[in-house]
């Protein structure tokens, strides 16, 4: 708390402004954004490791919350302030920081993908500005950052590691994807503070009959998102599958060719 004091001492308007911005680039919006933008657009493969790699990462922060309950530093003192507008997106509990480890996830595969010195510095340099502005907002502490840099780097090499392992062959990949999908859904049903779990408790209240309009939208809103999200896993999933079938019957046209 010492050196969280010390940042909120040094904290000023433009500051708290630029740190806002930066605290942006570990949210699951941009990761998602830029990952459908990087299929699309430029790389396929990658696009899709993109997106799986930082799907698993945030399951893996959330599993760890739901572990250790850690409590934002406000909580742990109360006479320590935060920036007012960083406290909308300081929800659930501290420890670790699911922001710093998004921009851990998403900036380690860009490094990966790239393999060039510059863009790595970039990518480092944007990872530890990401966790500076947690810190400088008062949202976070140096343990709860540290943390999720490590536990980023941890997520992107062993998918990477995994990622090659599957390569060029469908059956791994199946079991890849099946097993990515399985963690991911059982953290999101098993976790009594998550959206899932709180869709399920207004599913049973409507078995039981106590149900009211507001509880209707709600299940709605949870359906929606729950649908969004396994379409997207789906999308990924098919994906992956299609450009490794589209890769062998083409390395199969070739080496039929080359034989005539």
């Amino acid at each position: 708390m010492a050196f969280l004091k010390l940042l909120e001492s040094l904290r000023t308007p433009a500051g708290e402004w630029l740190a806002g911005v930066i605290t942006l680039l570990g949210e699951e919006t941009f990761f998602t954004v830029l990952g459908l933008i990087i299929v699309w657009c430029c790389n396929k493969k990658w696009g899709f490791r993109f997106l799986l790699t930082g799907l698993t990462g945030t399951a893996v922060n959330q599993l760890l919350k739901a572990i250790f309950l850690v409590p934002r530093p406000w909580i742990l003192d109360p006479e320590f302030t935060i920036v007012e507008s960083a406290r909308a997106g300081a929800t659930g509990y501290s420890f670790p920081s699911g922001h710093t480890q998004s921009a851990a996830t998403v900036f380690g595969v860009l490094a990966l993908w790239a393999r060039k010195k510059w863009v790595t510095v970039c990518c480092v340099l944007a990872v530890l500005l990401v966790g500076f502005s947690r810190m400088y907002l008062g949202v976070h502490t140096p343990l709860d950052v540290g943390v999720s840099l490590g536990t980023g780097l941890i997520t992107v090499l062993g998918l990477h590691g995994l990622f090659q392992w599957a390569e060029g062959s469908l059956r791994r990949q199946a079991y890849l994807g099946g097993g990515i999908s399985l963690f991911v859904l059982a953290l999101v049903l098993g976790r009594p503070d998550s959206p899932a779990y709180a869709g399920l408790e207004l599913l049973r209240a409507w078995a039981m009959g106590y149900f009211s309009r507001l509880d209707a939208f709600l299940l709605l809103v949870w359906l929606a998102a729950a649908l969004w999200r396994l379409c997207l896993l789906a999308f990924v999933l098919r994906r992956l599958a299609w450009l490794n079938g589209w890769k062998t019957a083409l390395a199969g046209h070739q080496t039929k060719g080359a034989q005539t």
